[in-house]
């Protein structure tokens, strides 16, 4: 099966999504533009975790530029924790959403804030710490290219491929498409 679909259509059908990504070992999860699930909280983040996939993969052409706590939503959802259901508000309604423990690489949100954030003095993030520690233990995640202007990080990329491939819905994908309309 393939769902492709907007952030907002996630969060506003979060139960639809949580039904269709309920079989884990079908389900491949690639999320494009990445850098919109900055916020841990936020009902986009909580909304692409509440999903179930055994293969995720974030895509973001947005550096993570002095604040290393907006890179710990993408990491938990890459590699979250031990499932658990709890009822949350959801735009006025009180839903089963489906959430995950901390993340098992980074551990809490918190820990990874203080050790790889700076602070200034009313406690807001100000800077970062730590970056070569956290470049090492980026790795294991897969390719990240840490800023083109440094030319001892910047990978030599392949040039853009574009490639258009057409795949005809099927008649239920059909119908659900001509209803969200």
């Amino acid at each position: 099966r393939w769902v492709v679909t907007h952030w907002e259509t996630i969060v506003a059908n979060i139960l639809l999504f949580q039904a269709w990504f309920s079989d884990y070992n079908n389900n491949i999860i690639v999320a494009d533009e990445a850098d919109r699930i900055q916020s841990n909280g936020s009902l986009r983040s909580v909304a692409l975790r509440a999903l179930e996939s055994q293969y995720r993969l974030a895509l973001t052409a947005t550096p993570v530029a002095n604040r290393p706590n907006t890179l710990y939503p993408i990491l938990h959802f890459l590699d979250p924790g031990m499932p658990y259901v709890m009822e949350r508000d959801w735009g006025g309604r009180k839903l089963p959403i489906r959430h995950h423990h901390e993340s098992p690489t980074f551990g809490r949100e918190r820990q990874f804030t203080l050790r790889y954030c700076t602070f200034d003095t009313s406690g807001r993030v100000a800077g970062s710490q730590n970056l070569p520690e956290l470049h090492r233990r980026l790795d294991t995640f897969g390719m990240t290219r840490w800023h083109k202007r440094d030319p001892e990080l910047a990978l030599e990329l392949p040039d853009v491929l574009y490639e258009t491939i057409v795949r005809p819905l099927s008649e239920p994908q059909r119908d659900l498409y001509e209803r969200m309309k």
